[in-house]
């Protein structure tokens, strides 16, 4: 129910009222059937209008609609008086682009004033904020904390280490062009494999030497044409499976 309807439900209650009244002051016993009706359609409204919970949100409605208002009346102020300082800072701006018009030459405006004591405030600002920061800093640096840009020697330090490590490595990593391939060192058309070749020529020469022995078992008569008649310098891919059992064996 709205707050229109309880209203005039309201005022019928109290209109029928009234007419009670008059009737019971007249005491005509005709009108007795209706005024028996009357009371009746009366109690009937009072009681509907007394139910505590039909008074409670009629109660809430009245008050969300008084809040309403209220913020009508507030939303309509603020407006104006938005309306009011957008209206004072055109004027100002006009007033001041006419003053910056008919001033002469090398005259500073009025409002120099107004910018030192802006540039003072915010030069006490930054004061107390670099005060504020180095008070943090001294209470970090208390509790272990390390700030890179106080230890500059320390990192330039760890630096030029790290720059000496990686050119130790470098120098390590460079090959040596002092070796060469000797031109009896090949296996037929396939190319030598330079890095064990580099490998065996720069390593331990007694390794070599045993290395070499266990080999000679494996050398053949110079007469001897054929794969056998040299030991091959690298790898050579074996020849493929003869049928499919050797191929499923391969696989696995």
């Amino acid at each position: 129910m709205s707050i229109t309807e309880f209203q005039y439900q309201l005022a019928s209650a109290v209109k029928t009222n009234r007419e009670l009244d008059v009737w019971l002051n007249q005491d005509d016993p005709q009108n007795l059937s209706d005024v028996e009706a009357s009371l009746e359609l009366f109690e009937n409204a009072v009681q509907s209008l007394a139910d505590p919970a039909r008074l409670e949100h009629i109660q809430a409605k009245r008050s969300k609609l008084e809040k309403h208002k209220a913020w009508q009346k507030r939303h309509r102020k603020k407006v104006q008086q938005q309306r009011v300082e957008r209206s004072e800072k055109q004027r100002e701006r006009r007033l001041l682009s006419i003053t910056l018009a008919s001033a002469p030459e090398g005259e500073e405006p009025a409002r120099e004033p107004h910018s030192r004591t802006r540039i003072k405030e915010l030069s006490r600002l930054l004061h107390r904020l670099t005060v504020l920061r180095d008070l943090r800093r001294k209470r970090l640096s208390a509790q272990g904390h390390f700030f890179p840009e106080e230890g500059n020697e320390f990192f330039d330090k760890i630096k030029a280490w790290h720059e000496q490590e990686e050119k130790q490595e470098e120098g390590k990593k460079k090959p040596d062009e002092t070796w060469s391939i000797h031109s009896d060192d090949h296996w037929q058309h396939m190319p030598l494999d330079k890095k064990a070749y580099r490998f065996w020529t720069s390593g331990n020469l007694e390794r070599l030497r045993r290395t070499r022995q266990d080999w000679d078992q494996y050398l053949v008569h110079q007469d001897v044409v054929g794969p056998e008649a040299k030991i091959p310098p690298k790898f050579v891919e074996p020849v493929p499976p003869a049928n499919w059992v050797w191929a499923t064996h391969l696989e696995y």
